[in-house]
């Protein structure tokens, strides 16, 4: 999401101080963390599934 974002503020979405190249270097770094959305829902899911029942 924040990828495209980038593209649609096309060269100004590049400077540092741009909010939209902020949240892309924080979901980058978040993304080498936490690992990707998809391996967070995998861990994720068990958990919440022990805890609904």
């Amino acid at each position: 999401m924040t990828t495209e974002a980038l593209q649609v503020q096309g060269a100004s979405g590049l400077v540092n101080d741009h909010d939209a190249h902020l949240f892309h270097r924080r979901a980058a770094i978040e993304s080498l963390w936490l690992g990707s959305p998809t391996q967070l829902r995998a861990e994720v899911l068990p958990l919440l599934r022990e805890q609904l029942r």
